[in-house]
């Protein structure tokens, strides 16, 4: 009899074991997509309000999925550079959510990144200690890449940031980012540079935006928009 109920018991701890683990697992992939709706709703800043009212009929908006949504070591020729870089880490930041509104020169994206990440800029920037986590902590510029239809040469713009709402959640922390004034014509590909406080040297870069690629074979592509779906709520009343 005791050991009928021994076997029940271990039985039951061991479902609960696997339950838990299970359970674990499940919100660990829940976490890894998990972006509040908040942080990725559209939002209008001041010009693209302006032009929304003056063409509210015709008025349309574009995403497209970030192939790579991580950032990665930046490359470079110079060893000492080359060096630092591999020191950040990779993985250090995502973003998701990419809208655009060409006509109006509008950008928006979110960019989250990890709690464990502050561990990894202490250790980068030799501070004291372990930034505490708070708004304001990053900031955030867009830096494109474009090629001139005359020459044929290639040349860079950055933007900074208008818009920038941040918010917590579990082990993360959110920026809801946009860039007004931006330029697509031409544009060969757009990354966020992320900084750390008022260091001019960036900490992160993630490519958000690519009007073309390679295919399989080598041959450069075009990477079109699809339509993405404004809801009426988002909209400027």
């Amino acid at each position: 009899c005791n050991v009928k109920m021994f076997r029940r018991v271990m039985a039951v701890c061991l479902a609960l074991c696997l339950i838990l683990v299970c359970g674990a697992l499940l919100f660990r992939i829940f976490l890894q997509e998990h972006y509040p709706k908040s942080t990725v709703r559209m939002v209008f800043t001041e010009p693209l309000t302006e032009y929304y009212l003056e063409n509210a009929e015709t008025f349309s908006a574009k995403t497209q999925k970030i192939r790579f949504p991580y950032d990665d070591e930046k490359e470079t020729e110079d060893e000492e550079a080359a060096a630092r870089e591999r020191a950040k880490g990779k993985g250090n930041f995502f973003a998701k959510g990419l809208i655009v509104v060409p006509e109006a020169g509008n950008l928006q994206v979110t960019v989250r990144y990890n709690k464990s990440t502050l561990g990894k800029v202490q250790a980068y920037y030799e501070l004291p200690e372990v930034p505490a986590p708070a708004d304001g902590l990053f900031s955030y510029t867009l830096t494109a890449s474009y090629v001139d239809d005359t020459t044929g040469e290639s040349y860079m713009k950055t933007y900074p940031s208008s818009y920038l709402k941040e918010e917590a959640a579990f082990m993360y922390r959110y920026g809801k980012l946009a860039f007004d004034g931006v330029e697509f014509e031409n544009a060969v590909w757009m990354r966020v540079d992320i900084h750390y406080g008022e260091e001019e040297e960036a900490f992160g870069h993630i490519c958000v935006y690519e009007s073309r690629t390679d295919d399989s074979a080598g041959n450069i592509v075009a990477r079109p928009f699809s339509e993405y779906k404004i809801k009426k709520e988002d909209l400027p009343k």
